[in-house]
């Protein structure tokens, strides 16, 4: 058996490793919305924050307008190597703030949630970008 096995599971699907719910080792899962804890503000349908990351943070927003979210980023440059580049869109009344389209709307069942998710996918895409600008 590979240490990979042992760890992850087999190949067949099957774990390896289990845990018992009462084992002090496992971390609870927050019931706290990310964007809350990340110290995001609401008002209404608008939600404005930072992005962060380990090579600082950018500030943005995430509004929600009937089913479509607006999601908006003030990006670091080294954003502009990453392949999702295409996805933004210069804001022409807002000097380096981008739009950036979502393939992909998020598919939670509540907004707190779908805030979360757009938050964890840009925060991806901003390190991602670093990396491919060979920063680690």
């Amino acid at each position: 058996m590979s240490i990979f096995d042992h760890w992850f599971g087999s190949t067949d699907g099957s774990p390896r490793v289990t845990a018992r719910r009462d084992d002090p080792r496992l971390v609870q899962r927050s019931n706290v919305a990310v964007w809350l804890q990340r110290g995001w503000k609401r008002s209404g349908n608008l939600y404005s924050g930072v992005y962060a990351s380990k090579w600082g943070t950018f500030r943005g927003s995430i509004e929600k307008r009937a089913d479509t979210w607006i999601v908006s980023i003030q990006p670091p440059p080294e954003m502009s190597n990453n392949p999702r580049w295409g996805c933004f869109h210069p804001q022409p009344n807002k000097a380096g703030w981008y739009w950036i389209h979502l393939a992909q709307p998020p598919r939670d069942s509540s907004d707190d949630g779908c805030v979360s998710s757009i938050i964890v996918y840009v925060e991806r895409l901003i390190s991602e970008s670093f990396r491919i600008a060979g920063k680690r």
